[in-house]
């Protein structure tokens, strides 16, 4: 992240932790991600009342509300009642509305996923900043185009009615293909999409954006529970 433990001990005992991760010749996700995820709680125990007052956060917040949210709500969601959305009550099927209502309840936890998101995105910025000067085109796993994932990760969840909606006016002539148009170009994904892709600052265009992500694998999922 950008900021830094103010905690010596704390500080170094995570680096120790993290290159014993990083020798490993698979180091085990789960545990990289809870070590992750245990020091940004510091930071947000060390710094977080100041950052999350400050203007630049909540333009941040504010700013990608249409994605930032759903994907906190999907978050503690899969904390309290795991991946399957099957298990989430009312909440297995999205409503923004009573997402609202259910940040607004556990806004303590929403405030931690806001924060860790906009320093992964201040990261992300000045990494893609850095390797420009060196012309370099950043690449994530597999070889993909570097972004983050968040702004798709909820898409089955978001878009579930509109896509079953979709499918039913459209019957057996809507293909995965047209359907995937329609999501560029009607739906809110075509809008985080399109903000994404003008910003001048991330090396990568609309088409990539979609290229590069697995939305279309979660989409073929869908779209074959809808119609069975």
């Amino acid at each position: 992240m950008i900021a830094t433990l103010a905690d010596r001990k704390l500080k170094a005992q995570y680096q120790r932790e993290g290159l014993a991760l990083n020798a490993m010749e698979q180091a085990p996700l789960e545990q990289v991600r809870r070590l992750k995820l245990d020091a940004a709680r510091h930071l947000m125990a060390q710094m977080g009342s100041s950052v999350v007052r400050s203007h630049a956060f909540r333009h941040f917040v504010r700013e990608n509300s249409l994605w930032l949210k759903p994907f906190a709500a999907q978050q503690i969601l899969q904390q309290i009642n795991g991946n399957n959305a099957a298990d989430w009550g009312v909440y297995q099927r999205y409503d923004s509305e009573r997402v609202e209502r259910f940040l607004k309840g556990h806004h303590r936890e929403a405030e931690f996923i806001y924060f860790v998101q906009y320093h992964l995105r201040q990261q992300l910025l000045k990494a893609v900043d850095f390797a420009k000067t060196l012309h370099i085109s950043l690449l994530c796993d597999g070889g993909e185009p570097l972004l983050g994932k968040p702004f798709d990760a909820c898409e089955p969840w978001t878009l579930e009615k509109q896509i079953e909606r979709r499918l039913r006016d459209a019957g057996e002539g809507l293909s995965l293909v047209s359907l995937r148009e329609w999501l560029m170009t009607e739906s809110d994904f075509a809008a985080r999409l399109a903000a994404l892709a003008q910003d001048k600052r991330l090396p990568i265009s609309l088409e990539e954006l979609v290229a590069a992500s697995d939305f279309n694998h979660r989409l073929a999922a869908l779209v074959q529970r809808a119609v069975k």
